[in-house]
């Protein structure tokens, strides 16, 4: 008996063809659209799924130019502040200037006293600008005030002036970890601060017996409380809350018994000296 087995076929039915040629068609005009939104709009990808590896590597590039584009707004602010700054230091210089020139004609000792009131005047005149310099703002900011920009880092108070910024500069970034100094503050401009004052000299005052107990250890003084005094077996305390000076702390040492011993205290350019009335170390 014959067997019929199944034939294939490369014919296609009328309906199956128009299926096919409508989707070509859409495709196609698909395509034809994206075209028209790359030359209309001049971007590659409309949506980042049309190509995620060129759209992550497109928002890279836009981060990296925008940071590029804040560098820029930095530096040209910063050359902006500094600008004014070599503006204002250009005119303490005339002043300065001006100034030294002033110092030069009163040192001699010919003058008159209405000739030395002018020269303090205009002394004092030069001093009041300078201050007023220390205090330029620009755009509402104090350009010397270091990072406390709100407000005035020079006071005039009497015949002094006095400063009350700080050495903080404003830094801005220039470049990937990397900063410059966006301003220059009044300790560097004027010199309003000056060094710290060190000695290696030894301040402590000759003693004596009027000597302050608040002038002793170099100055820091020596806190009222009370000292003991020991025999060993005996312990004997003084309250020296109310001393004053040393002739106070002798008086209260001298006579105190220690057991069966007397302290005495006697004062030499080295300090105290307590003994015992017997001769024995204390």
């Amino acid at each position: 008996m014959a067997s019929f087995y199944p034939v294939g076929s490369s014919r296609a039915t009328t309906q199956s063809s128009i299926i096919n040629m409508m989707y070509q068609i859409n495709h196609d005009q698909l395509a034809i659209q994206d075209l028209q939104t790359q030359i209309s709009t001049g971007r590659r990808l409309a949506t980042p799924s049309q190509d995620p590896a060129a759209a992550i590597r497109g928002l890279a590039a836009q981060r990296q130019l925008e940071y590029k584009s804040q560098i820029d707004d930095n530096l040209s602010s910063a050359d902006t502040i500094l600008s004014a700054t070599e503006s204002t230091l250009s005119q303490s210089q005339s002043i300065l200037n001006e100034m030294r020139g002033v110092a030069v004609a009163a040192s001699g000792n010919t003058l008159s006293p209405e000739e030395k009131e002018a020269y303090i005047a205009q002394i004092n005149s030069a001093i009041s600008k300078l201050t007023e310099l220390g205090n330029s703002k620009f755009r509402d900011q104090y350009v010397f005030a270091g990072s406390n920009l709100l407000a005035p880092p020079l006071q005039k108070v009497g015949d002094s002036v006095r400063f009350s910024g700080n050495a903080e500069g404003l830094r801005t970034i220039s470049d990937y970890a990397s900063t410059i100094s966006a301003n220059v503050t009044a300790a560097d401009a004027f010199g309003v601060t000056s060094s710290k004052v060190v000695s290696t000299v030894d301040l402590n005052p000759a003693l004596t017996s009027d000597t302050a107990l608040s002038l002793l250890n170099r100055g820091d003084g020596i806190r009222g409380g009370a000292i003991s005094f020991s025999n060993g077996v005996t312990s004997v305390a003084i309250d020296l809350a109310d001393a004053h000076n040393l002739s106070d702390v002798m008086e209260k040492i001298n006579g105190t018994q220690v057991g069966s011993r007397t302290l005495t205290a006697t004062l030499s350019s080295q300090g105290l000296n307590i003994g015992y009335q017997d001769g024995l170390g204390g």
